[in-house]
């Protein structure tokens, strides 16, 4: 049985779409409503991650018919969204539908990423509930996760670790990189990955959720954090999203690290609401 009602699945003509679909099936489960949702221009041009129809057709009835196809291969119900937005178009469709998770694919155009912002990046920092960026190369589990890392700071850590509880089947695992900022590494006596003791707020969390495990390592920020989970075989990372991180600000972040690096799926969640409660994103 799912922890989630309405799971999301965000889908363009990209071949990295098979590696979302295939974990948003496996996270929706038997029980939760599984939609496969695709933003098309209504402007009439062609680029290499417009879609088109088995005839080669293009435009919104092309579309269509390819998300139909789309949709059906992993038992979802196809939506079809017309907008020159595709970010603010599906985030509002997924308030007004009670989406409680959005599954996205990662992408690496390198040009996208660093000059534009990728259609996932928007959706991340946009949509009303958690997003899962299906990383390529990684195995859907088969069933709740194995392991996922929740990485936590003081002000975003409760927010994370609630998303994780959603998720998470077997383990979950709290990690806090001491130095974040990237100065950790040149602290005396610290090395990269190096533990250190469990700050009593983060043993507050760990205890008030029942998680089995806390962790506090030295290292650089999202780095320290991605090998810290690879070496342990997480399935997942989680980390939170800013609020408002402006486009400067998403460059070279945390979470933007791991949705880019991360050998695992990584789950981002929405910080907390409170004011001035902005995660390190």
């Amino acid at each position: 049985m799912s922890a989630y009602a309405h799971v999301c699945c965000a889908v363009d003509g990209a071949p990295a779409r098979a590696d979302a679909l295939r974990l948003a099936r496996a996270v929706a489960g038997e029980g939760a409503r599984l939609s496969v949702v695709h933003v098309t221009d209504p402007r009439p041009v062609m680029g290499p991650e417009t879609p088109t129809g088995p005839d080669g057709a293009g435009g919104v009835e092309g579309a269509r018919a390819w998300l139909e196809g789309e949709a059906a291969g992993v038992g979802g119900d196809p939506v079809l969204l017309v907008d020159e937005d595709p970010a603010a178009s599906l985030a509002g469709w997924a308030a007004t539908e009670g989406v409680d998770l959005i599954v996205a694919a990662a992408h690496h155009d390198r040009l996208e990423r660093a000059f534009v912002g990728s259609f996932t990046r928007d959706v991340a920092h946009a949509a009303p509930c958690a997003v899962l960026v299906a990383r390529p190369g990684v195995p859907a589990p088969q069933g709740p996760p194995d392991l996922v890392v929740a990485c936590v700071d003081e002000a975003s850590g409760a927010r994370v670790v609630d998303e994780c509880r959603a998720l998470a089947g077997r383990r979950l695992a709290l990690l806090h990189v001491a130095g974040a900022d990237g100065l950790a590494g040149l602290l005396p006596g610290s090395r990269s990955g190096a533990e250190a003791e469990v700050p009593a707020w983060l043993a507050g969390m760990r205890d008030a959720v029942g998680a089995a495990e806390a962790h506090v390592i030295h290292g650089r920020g999202a780095g320290a954090a991605e090998e810290w989970a690879a070496e342990r075989g997480a399935q997942v990372v989680a980390a939170a999203a800013r609020v408002d991180p402006g486009p400067v600000a998403l460059l070279g972040s945390f979470t933007t690290h791991l949705v880019h690096h991360a050998r695992a799926h990584v789950l981002v969640a929405r910080p907390p609401a409170s004011p001035g409660a902005a995660a390190p994103a």
